[in-house]
């Protein structure tokens, strides 16, 4: 019996956790089983009645593992049958690349702009139809995107209602989220949104009213955190909601003030999720590189936001790492992302890049180059990921980075993950 690969020892005042990075498995050991399984690990000969027990319900817990198991070649396997089946589909929609701001970081600027017309959209739905009956669908996810989808409200409303019934009368699971910038939310599209299937729905604020309506306004100049605000705390009745905060250094301290508002205002049940804002080589928006955290500076910068959050009693800024089973549609063979004219691309962050597409009225090259890569040599085979215990959390990083730059780097997470994970049973012990 041997430890597992994935799993992680964080010190405690108390004694030791353990938390498996595969499974999520958590369990806190007392001093005294903390030596016992030492023990264990140490592969003792005739071990202890206690240290049998204990290694049964570890060993049943992921936590230990037989000495000749190949935990990487079994991930591996894993991820494949995720990167290929049918069973469980993932699409993403950018119904329009229009938006009805003009935020000054805007890294969407110079993109095709289009709206999707109903015409494509029922083409769409009738695709989606056929590929989930097809495929032997168990669950359908659509995810809507932009530009601002919600500027395109016909199309998604449409949609959202053909694929949710449709889904329903085929006894397929269904959930759909949404990334928007909350302005065009009202609570007659929020009801319909929970009626339908929405289970999450992630806005952006970026710091406190100040801060925010500096960077993220109306293309008339308006302020939008009170109408984002207003929109959220209806929202957050019935919908999941996330509300990410953009972070570098010239905002760091408008963060940690909108977290005071919300916690100041009741809104203690709202969660956060802090993103580094990161300059790569082919970057348009208006950031100065000076500016941004490194992946490693911003793992402390994240703890730091998420312990002063939890510490004010928003206990939902904090939960445990989760592992990435078919986490991107880029490489998910079943998986598909439609622009505003029904054209495939591979990555989020290349929408309104027609160049990118299957449309062969643009560089129809390009899109095949990708799509030998993704679909044909993509692999996450990196000597240096084989025994990286948060393997299961990154699956060796983002596919797209690793085809341009030769390397995808590795998450924040990486750094602060103990952090975290101490930091959730703190917070959650008494029900654990």
């Amino acid at each position: 019996m041997k430890q597992s690969k994935y799993t992680l020892q964080i010190p405690t005042d108390e004694g030791m956790l353990l938390f498996n990075t595969v499974n999520t498995g958590l369990v806190h050991l007392a001093e005294s089983e903390k030596s016992l399984y030492f023990s264990i690990i140490k592969n003792m000969e005739a071990p202890s009645p206690e240290c049998a027990a204990l290694a049964t319900q570890l060993s049943d817990m992921g936590f230990l593992v037989k000495d000749d198991a190949d935990e990487f070649s079994d991930l591996v396997e894993k991820y494949w049958n995720f990167r290929n089946t049918s069973k469980y589909i993932r699409v993403v929609i950018a119904p329009t690349t229009f938006c009805n701001l003009k935020c000054s970081y805007c890294y969407e600027q110079g993109t095709h702009r289009s709206n999707m017309s109903m015409d494509t959209c029922m083409r769409i739905k009738d695709q989606l139809c056929k590929k989930l009956i097809e495929g032997g669908a168990k669950h359908f996810s659509l995810i809507w995107y932009g530009g601002e989808p919600l500027v395109n409200w016909e199309i998604l409303e449409y949609l959202q209602s053909s694929m949710f019934t449709f889904c329903a009368n085929n006894s397929i699971g269904f959930d759909a989220n949404i990334v928007t910038n909350g302005v065009l939310l009202n609570e007659q599209r929020i009801d319909f949104m929970a009626r339908t299937g929405f289970k999450l729905l992630q806005v952006t604020l970026d710091g406190d009213k100040d801060t925010h309506n500096k960077v993220r306004y109306t293309r008339n100049g308006d302020g939008t955190f009170e109408t984002i605000l207003r929109n959220i705390d209806y929202s957050k009745k019935s919908i999941n909601t996330v509300v990410r905060i953009n972070i570098n250094k010239d905002n760091l301290q408008s963060a940690y003030r909108l977290i005071d508002f919300f916690a100041e205002s009741g809104r203690l049940d709202f969660e956060f999720k802090f993103a580094p804002i990161i300059i790569e080589p082919d970057s348009i928006g208006n950031f100065d590189p000076a500016t941004c955290y490194t992946l490693q500076e911003f793992s402390k910068v994240e703890f730091d936001l998420i312990n002063y959050a939890v510490n004010l009693g928003m206990t939902n800024c904090v939960c445990l790492p989760t592992p990435k089973f078919g986490f991107c549609e880029a490489v998910s063979r079943n998986n598909i992302l439609f622009d505003p004219d029904g054209d495939r691309f591979f990555c989020w962050e290349d929408v309104g890049r027609k160049e990118l597409t299957n449309n062969p009225l643009y560089n129809l090259g390009e899109y095949e180059k990708l799509y030998d890569y993704y679909v044909n040599r993509h692999s996450f085979h990196r000597a240096e990921c084989v025994d990286c215990s948060i393997f299961p959390q990154c699956f060796g990083g983002c596919p797209r980075k690793q085809n341009e730059y030769g390397k995808a780097p590795c998450p924040y997470l990486k750094y602060n993950i103990k952090d975290l994970v101490k930091l959730f049973y703190t917070v959650h012990k008494n029900g654990l």
